[in-house]
């Protein structure tokens, strides 16, 4: 009697199996090779994720067509990567070499890999004094320096970097924060760090000075939500994804820009453009200045349009947190950039709505019944993933849980305070609707409340603004 030879191909399990399972079976029975391909399929990932995410922008009536970086965020996991305008990242399960990340609302460290130089940045509860070390991978000390760091982000350039794996540390009164970096440069000078602006940072820093047009892995799971900031010539525009296949993302770039030469970035929320950062222009659209009060006396006796700033501190606070505008240089209709409006009310309304109908609840309920004042937990969903105090609360901007849902709408809202009181706790918006002779409604977001809500600020108050486009 004669035997059979199965031979069983494995290389239809390239997506979804690591290489070391790729193997090709020879046996004499069916059976012995229905057992031996059941067990390589039971030890291999059905799902692996193995994607790859391209960039562009849109080349018509848009203020650039070029595409310089993206900083893409986990929310998820709590990480982020920045990569070149035309490398192309590729997501998969597990990463073979160091993860190139850093985490959200850590120390970040960017653009990793590294050439020549790269950027240290992170969030701090208040003034203090911090040491930054950099050790090699043998743990000998490369650099050691003492910094004067603030409340809020604080952002460094790291120079002198040679070729090789680093960690790089920075500890204060209250943190002790570490992060890997790999770096591809030739030798260089001495390491040091020095500060950098926040205007700096934002529209040059954050462009990679690595090879372009590389493939970059990073890490990511099936279920995670992806949070694209993406840069060309100084405009930006934020995208959020749940990647489950192969995608080129074509940035639409808008021109939002303010009579300082303020490029803000922009964000679509169910089919409206809003601003994505709060306004910090010092003067109307017609060029007209915005009188700065730095004290609250004065502040409580004007009567015209006036600005600003957090806890009446100079415009430093502007780049991260925005001014703070009075209502009286909200209605006089010149506040935003030329093509930009302050919201009314109701638009306030309409966006509360389509994001409890496209499960935007930090619990992934929907509320279809078009009323903003039921069944209404998006708070945490237009705030960003930093910058709020914290709270055990469930589902509350404050609070870290429900991950994937944390500023999911991009609208990246940051705790600016109300009237230049700075405490981490709240940020409040003018819209255009007056509500009596005193009072104008006003969206506000606490850090312990999971509703965003519509309310009523008196005129004479300091609030942020957002707007949006006609």
């Amino acid at each position: 009697m004669s035997k059979t030879i199965f031979i069983v191909d494995f290389n239809i399990l390239i997506k979804t199996c690591p290489s070391n399972y790729y193997i090709m079976l020879k046996t004499n029975t069916m059976k012995n090779t229905l057992l031996l391909l059941t067990a390589v399929l039971l030890s291999c990932p059905l799902l692996a994720q193995d994607y790859n995410v391209t960039f562009s922008a849109y080349a018509i009536d848009t203020p650039t067509d070029q595409v310089d970086s993206i900083q893409v965020e986990n929310i998820t996991q709590g990480k982020t990567i920045t990569v070149n305008g035309d490398d192309t990242l590729h997501l998969v399960d597990v990463v073979q070499n160091i993860d190139q990340q850093h985490t959200g609302n850590q120390l970040s460290v960017y653009p990793n890999p590294a050439s020549g130089y790269a950027f240290v940045e992170f969030w701090n509860d208040g003034s203090d004094d911090a040491q930054f070390f950099v050790y090699d991978m043998a743990g000998r000390k490369i650099i050691s320096q003492s910094l004067d760091v603030t409340c809020g982000t604080n952002t460094y350039k790291l120079t002198g970097l040679s070729r090789g794996n680093y960690v790089v540390s920075m500890v204060t009164e209250n943190l002790q924060l570490s992060e890997t970096l790999n770096t591809t440069g030739n030798p260089g000078a001495s390491m040091q760090i020095v500060p950098v602006s926040a205007s700096e940072t934002e529209e040059t820093l954050k462009k990679k000075n690595t090879r372009a047009g590389t493939l970059v892995d990073w890490q990511y799971d099936e279920d995670d939500i992806l949070i694209f900031k993406a840069w060309g010539e100084g405009y930006s525009r934020i995208y959020v994804y749940n990647i489950t296949d192969d995608n080129h993302l074509t940035v639409f770039f808008e021109d939002c820009v303010d009579t300082d030469g303020n490029k803000y970035t922009v964000v679509e929320i169910v089919g409206t453009i809003w601003m994505a950062e709060n306004l910090r222009t010092s003067k109307y659209n017609n060029n007209v200045p915005i009188p700065n009060i730095p004290d609250q006396a004065t502040w409580i006796d004007l009567t015209t349009g006036g600005r600003c700033y957090c806890a009446y501190d100079s415009a430093s606070y502007a780049s991260t947190y925005g001014a703070l505008y009075n209502f009286a240089a909200v209605n006089s209709g010149n506040l935003c950039p030329t093509g930009w409006h302050v919201p009314s009310k109701t638009e306030f309304e309409d966006m509360i709505i389509a994001l409890q109908n496209n499960e935007y609840n930090y619990d992934g309920s929907v509320d279809d019944d078009n009323d903003y004042t039921t069944n209404n937990k998006t708070a945490k969903a237009l705030c960003s993933t930093s910058s709020w105090k914290s709270s055990t609360t469930e589902g509350v901007p404050g609070n870290e849980d429900y991950p994937s849902y944390r500023n999911r709408s991009g609208f990246s809202v940051i705790a600016a305070g109300e009237n230049a009181g700075f405490e981490e706790e709240e940020a409040d918006f003018w819209s255009s609707t007056e509500l009596g002779a005193d009072n104008v409604a006003s969206l506000d977001l606490v850090y312990y409340l999971e509703d965003a809500q519509l309310s009523s600020s008196v005129k004479i108050s300091g609030l942020s603004v957002r707007c949006v486009k006609d």
